[in-house]
Formats: structure tokens, C-alpha cells, sequence
């Protein structure tokens, strides 16, 4: 017979099942009672954790089946991590070894249910209701990059122009393609990502590095949410639809006629009323009354452009 959720459970309160705990006097400190931990075991546990991710969707709160089914399908390429869900809706990632955790994290991005899974190098005191998901890794491509420049801290200075380097691609690592360099780095997608950088190179000259990157998530500011679409967050639909930009030369010349076809509208008179009844017939007086409005667009054409 399969054990119930009762029967797995049962007895894990008994001493035998856990681990026996010493009596340690508190500290006081300022008339207040405080507890002291051990620095040393605090720096032990935490080496024991190093090998950790934590990840979560967004968007979407999947079960730990779910998750658990997700890592054995799709991660198979590697020793399948041990998986933990934690309450406040986010995952942990256990590895066998660093190999595994590297190779894992090269390989992505991942989607789970067309839905982005974040993954973060474990911080001891990471928190989930903290985790405004501002800064997120990005893979950023640089093309062309001199391969003299391919060197471990020369890397780490480039990537960290856009924010915290994570690591290289196995490729870019051992040189094996030369055309671009591939580096996964934490940006602020809050932030504009730029299109491009400066390198400062030998006798003041500067190198203008093209950046590309594999995918640009939407940030909404009002609900903090990211999206690799930007359908899938009405909000910052709306928003970038209401952001402002410079017009274009031909934009300002269409608003300036616009603007005086209006004003002759706002301004009837019987002259006018006899030019449309004209206007009917195409003569070569109509066209040369036309060229003056030509000459004024060509005009308002040189005003926009500043000569």
C-alpha cells in the first residue's frame, strides 16, 4: 500500500529523527538579550551552499511537481540538481558540482510555459519580497570583439560597463569562436540597455564596441514586471506608447502644413469658395499658384533642419 502524507511525515518531531541541540546562554548587550551565533559553522554552512541557484517564473507560480518534472526533462544534460520550494514562491537549485551549476547557467536562457525562468547565484540573504526583479541576467553578444582582448580580467572589465559579470561562454572561455565574444552579465533592466560602449585602446584612441543582446525584456515601472514581450504587459505598452521622442524632419514639415491647412479652413471666405470651384479644373495658372506652397514646405523643410 502507498504511505499517506501522514504516514511520511509521522514521528519527524521525535529526537531520533533529528539532530540533539545544546543549551546556549543568550549575550546580553545593552540590557537586551540577544542571541550570538558561531561565525566559523555560519561560514561552513554557507560553503555548503555555494553549488546553489535560486530560480523563479515570471509570471507564474509553478508547482514543485511541476518544477521537478521541468529540471528531469529539460536539464537531463546534466547530474539533475536537488530541487527545494520555498514558501515565499521561489526555487532552489542544489548541484552536484561546479561544473554542473556552470554548465547549466551557459546553456540558458530557459522558458517554463513560454514564461522566463530567472536564475541567481544563491546570496545567504537573498529575499523573495525584496526581489523587485530589476537586475536580472542577460547573455550579451559583442561582435568583433579583438580576440586580444579575450583574456579572463580584460572580459570582466568589458561586462562589467553594463553591470555584474557572471561568466563567459565555454566558447569565448577557450577561444574556439572568434567572431564574437558571449558573456552573461546581471543588468538593471529598469534601465535603457545600450546599444553600444567605448574601449579605451593605446594613444588615446577609443574603439565603439555594437552590443547585442539575445533577448530584451519590457519593464513597467508601475508594476515592476518584466516580460520578453511586450504584449504580455498592457502596461508598459501603455507607457511606452505615451513616452515622448524627437519628431522626424519629414514629421515636423507634415505637422507645419497641417497646421496652416487648418488655419485657412478657420478663415471661409468668398474667394476661397470661388479657388475650390477652380481647384475642379486643372490649369497651368492652378499649378503655378501650387509652387509657392511648395517653396514654403522646401523652407519649413531647411528651418527644421537648422540651416
Amino acid at each position: 500500500m502507498k504511505p499517506t502524507l501522514a504516514d511520511v511525515v509521522k514521528g519527524n518531531r521525535a529526537l531520533q529523527q533529528g539532530m540533539k541541540l545544546d543549551y546556549y546562554a543568550p549575550v546580553m548587550k545593552e540590557a537586551t538579550k540577544i542571541v550570538r551565533l558561531n561565525r566559523a559553522e555560519v561560514a561552513e554552512q554557507t560553503q555548503k551552499w555555494k553549488e546553489t541557484v535560486i530560480g523563479y517564473v515570471l509570471g507564474e507560480n509553478p508547482s514543485f511537481k511541476e518544477m521537478l518534472k521541468f529540471v528531469y526533462e529539460v536539464w537531463n544534460f546534466i547530474n539533475a540538481p536537488q530541487v527545494f520550494l520555498h514558501d515565499d514562491g521561489y526555487f532552489i537549485f542544489r548541484f552536484n558540482s561546479d561544473d554542473d551549476k556552470n554548465s547549466l547557467i551557459q546553456q540558458g536562457p530557459y522558458t517554463f510555459h513560454n514564461r522566463l525562468l530567472i536564475l541567481k547565484q544563491w546570496e545567504p540573504n537573498f529575499q523573495m519580497n525584496k526581489e523587485l526583479t530589476r537586475k536580472i541576467p542577460i547573455w550579451v553578444i559583442f561582435p568583433g570583439l579583438p580576440i586580444q582582448y579575450w583574456t579572463q580580467e580584460n572580459l570582466g572589465r568589458i561586462a562589467s560597463y553594463l553591470g555584474k559579470p557572471i561568466c563567459s561562454d565555454r566558447l569565448t572561455a577557450e577561444g574556439e569562436r572568434i567572431s564574437y565574444a558571449r558573456m552573461l552579465v546581471e543588468m538593471d533592466v529598469s534601465q535603457e540597455l545600450p546599444d553600444d560602449m567605448l574601449i579605451e585602446e593605446e594613444k588615446g584612441q577609443y574603439r565603439v564596441q555594437t552590443l547585442e543582446y539575445e533577448w530584451k525584456p519590457v519593464f513597467c515601472e508601475k508594476c515592476c514586471q518584466i516580460s520578453t514581450l511586450e504584449e504580455n504587459c498592457e502596461k508598459a505598452v501603455k507607457k511606452k506608447a505615451s513616452e515622448w521622442r524627437a519628431k522626424t524632419i519629414t514629421e515636423q514639415v507634415i505637422e507645419k502644413k497641417g497646421q496652416r491647412n487648418v488655419q485657412e479652413e478657420n478663415q471661409p471666405s468668398k474667394k476661397q469658395g470661388m479657388q475650390k470651384e477652380q481647384n475642379m479644373i486643372t490649369t497651368p495658372g492652378q499649378q503655378d499658384k501650387r509652387e509657392p506652397e511648395q517653396e514654403m514646405d522646401m523652407q519649413t523643410f531647411k528651418t527644421a533642419r537648422g540651416k
